[in-house]
């Protein structure tokens, strides 16, 4: 029941001079919490009963209410719009909530969302909550956009364009504000988009700045020795070149050649000291002049000279401990990185080493070197760094030209590492060796052994040059011969000059009928030609004449991996299964793909 307080307030209100009934006060209290919560009972009756004054009054208050909704879901939907780079897509709550925008009798509801008033937060420059961050990284925020944008917004502050309508990580103003916050020189362009836009905040920092640098231009000039130069202009090369000294950076290549050419070869001097003295922590030292023992000093250090006594009493003098430090290390790792490298270190160095306990150089030096040696030969697989590990003396070895004996080859072979790159080194070396042989003892026998090894070492070519020019006439052993024309016969093959490497081989055979290696050969080249029955014809005699059945397995692998025509080649290694599939199992990997699946 509403009260008489309330009642006169109502009839001074709206004007009402006769008594009228309380369901007009109740009318009118719904009207004063929300004009909505009136219905067509309400309205029907102020019409019937003759308040026509008061319904219209009631009415106009609806139509403005209305109108403001309107115009807030209007202002909603920019604001939506303009943030909408904030998301990576629309979250289903977004989605609802546009929806809801296009409808009459949604858009009050929409006025309540979430989204609308921490978007109006961010668009008046007020700071968020961490729950309302949370809820919009539950709808999809783009975390990258939205620290830009926050970054943004702090920018306008302060530099005084919070006014500036766009908030856009992309406007071009941002870009500016970054440029003069990190103190960046801006562009003409930049310019004339301050003053087109009447940024005049912007254009006083931009021009406080330009102040500030034309005085620490002046400075740098003079603390760096180049007043000589008439530049004045921040945008200058030098202004730039003297800032990156004053920052201990080491000046580039294009740097140094523009003070040189122009007579600034000082400042270049200066620039180096400069960048030594931060590299070796000595910048508490004033002094920079490049006439100094102090830049002599470092100058040693940074090309791996050994100090001497005098330099480190020198330092010590100075308080640059440090430095000492620093540069037995860098003259440590330069121990460690010739020894690495294989080097022998000279009695100076040994010394060196000694007289600063630091023996650690000599196996660290030596590790490195072993790590280095078992990735050059393809073998970094192996664990075992130890020094004492019998492969580091023979990857030495290897590496010094130096041949293999039978111990170290069984080892590689036991740990299954004789492949690869230790394989073809070793042979270099066998064939190198046995050509060595050949000019000091001109025997022939090395000739079969050079041609073998430098087949194996994939130098096939190397292989026919060593038996080119033997005039085989003037040799009586005819085993000998057999060996040189049988190892000529297989670098023809290597080369596939299959009639070339099948006339030496019948050579062979007629020279030495007994020798099962030019019956290999004969059987490795019918295999090359596709003719596997007529190959096993001429493997058969070679095992009849002592031949191991894995040698014979051997060159049939190696046919088959360079055979091309792909049909012939499948059915070969078919043939193959078919006739033992255990043994020759390995076969079946180079299939195609079509025959496989069949």
């Amino acid at each position: 029941m509403l009260d008489r307080k309330k009642i006169a307030e109502f009839r001074k209100k709206y004007n009402i001079t006769q008594d009228g009934s309380r369901f007009l006060y109740f009318i009118l209290a719904k009207a004063e919490i929300d004009i909505d919560l009136l219905n067509d009972i309400d309205w029907d009756w102020l019409r019937d009963n003759n308040f026509q004054r008061i319904k219209e009054r009631l009415e106009q208050k609806k139509k403005e209410k209305e109108n403001q909704i309107e115009r807030s879901t209007h202002s909603f939907l920019g604001i939506f719009n303009k943030y909408s780079f904030l998301f990576v897509q629309a979250s289903q709550e977004m989605l609802t909530l546009k929806h809801q925008i296009k409808f009459e009798q949604s858009k009050k509801q929409s006025l309540k969302s979430t989204f609308f008033s921490i978007l109006q937060k961010i668009d008046s420059l007020n700071e968020l909550t961490a729950k309302e961050v949370a809820f919009l990284k539950k709808n999809n925020l783009d975390e990258n956009e939205f620290v830009k944008l926050l970054n943004f917004l702090e920018l306008k502050k302060k530099y005084g364009v919070t006014l500036y309508s766009s908030n856009s990580p992309k406007d071009r103003l941002y870009k500016i504000l970054s440029k003069l916050e990190n103190e960046i020189q801006l562009t003409d362009k930049d310019i004339r988009f301050i003053a087109h836009k009447d940024l005049n905040s912007v254009l006083q920092a931009h021009e406080k700045q330009q102040k500030q640098r034309a005085e620490e231009f002046a400075k740098l000039k003079e603390k760096y020795q180049a007043t000589q130069c008439p530049e004045t202009s921040v945008d200058s090369s030098l202004y730039k070149i003297l800032r990156n000294i004053e920052a201990c950076q080491s000046l580039r290549i294009d740097e140094i050649n523009w003070l040189n050419s122009n007579d600034l070869n000082d400042v270049a001097a200066i620039a180096d000291f400069v960048a030594l003295k931060f590299k070796y922590q000595a910048t508490e030292n004033p002094d920079f002049s490049i006439s100094s023992h102090l830049y002599k000093v470092l100058k040693r250090i940074d090309s791996d000279i050994a100090l001497q006594e005098s330099d480190i009493n020198f330092l010590k003098k100075r308080k640059l401990i440090r430095t000492i430090s620093l540069a037995i290390e860098k003259y440590s790792n330069h121990l460690i990185n010739e020894i690495a490298q294989g080097k022998q270190l000279t009695e100076v160095q040994q010394q060196w080493i000694e007289r600063n306990e630091r023996n650690d150089v000599i196996t660290l030096g030596e590790t490195k070197y072993f790590k280095d040696l078992k990735r050059k030969y393809d073998v970094h697989y192996i664990s075992d760094d130890s020094l004492k590990n019998p492969l580091y003396l023979i990857l030495q070895k290897l590496e010094n030209n130096r041949r293999l004996d039978a111990v170290e080859i069984a080892y590689c072979k036991d740990k299954n590492i004789f492949h690869s790159k230790i394989y073809i080194c070793y042979h270099k070396i066998e064939a190198q060796f046995y050509e060595d042989e050949y000019k000091k003892t001109y025997d022939k026998w090395n000739i079969p052994n050079i041609s073998s090894h430098w087949r194996k070492a994939n130098e096939s070519k190397k292989a026919l040059q060593s038996t080119a020019n033997i005039n085989l006439d003037k040799i009586k052993n005819n085993k000998l011969k057999s060996a040189i024309l049988t190892t000529r016969g297989g670098a023809f093959r290597d080369f596939h000059e299959l009639a070339k490497a099948e006339e030496c081989a019948r050579k062979a055979i007629k020279f030495q009928s007994s020798s099962h290696h030019p019956y290999t050969l004969m059987g490795a080249i019918c295999y090359d030609r596709y003719e596997f029955t007529e190959g096993d014809r001429w493997f058969n005699e070679a095992i009849k004449r002592g031949a191991s059945p894995g040698a014979i397995d051997s060159e049939i692998k190696k046919s088959i991996m360079r055979m091309k025509n792909r049909k012939e080649k499948d059915r070969i290694i078919k043939a193959l299964l078919k006739k033992d599939p255990e043994r020759y199992s390995w076969a079946e990997r180079y299939l195609s793909k079509n025959s496989r699946k069949k």
